[in-house]
């Protein structure tokens, strides 16, 4: 679905908008059409006033077309006519540190759970995952 170019380039996107928060362990959710990253330690804008964009014209196109790609593929799959893409698209990084301890039920991103009850206007979710197996993770 992705190839491995476009996969860094998400990555490199992510990274770049995560670093305002840095590494605390946990979930790190980056919203770039927002312009917020949420951690444990909080929630952060990432486009401050009198500051350049973090991201080129070409990445935010590169973003909003891999969205784009999603959506489509969303809206093949399950044959719909059309799919509207609502907000929030997003970004989780996910880092294992055994002295983290969630701060709130957002950090506990474990739990099962159906997007459909938990936001009533979802009714379909597209995941691309950014990460191989046996390289950037092992086990479940």
């Amino acid at each position: 679905f992705a190839s491995f170019d476009d996969v860094n380039k998400l990555i490199e996107m992510a990274e770049i908008g995560m670093k305002i928060v840095g590494e605390t362990g946990g979930p790190t959710i980056l919203d770039i059409n927002t312009g917020f990253v949420r951690n444990t330690e909080g929630i952060k804008s990432i486009y401050n006033k009198g500051e350049s964009s973090l991201y080129s014209p070409e990445q935010f196109k590169f973003y909003g077309d891999t969205i784009e790609k999603i959506r489509a593929f969303v809206q093949e799959t399950f044959g719909l006519e059309f799919l509207y893409f609502t907000a929030p698209t997003f970004i989780t990084r996910l880092i294992g540190n055994d002295s983290w301890e969630p701060r709130s039920l957002h950090d506990e991103y474990y739990h099962i759970h159906v997007d459909k009850d938990s936001t009533g206007h979802y009714d379909y979710s597209g995941l691309l995952y950014l990460s191989t197996y046996k390289k950037d993770f092992e086990g479940g």
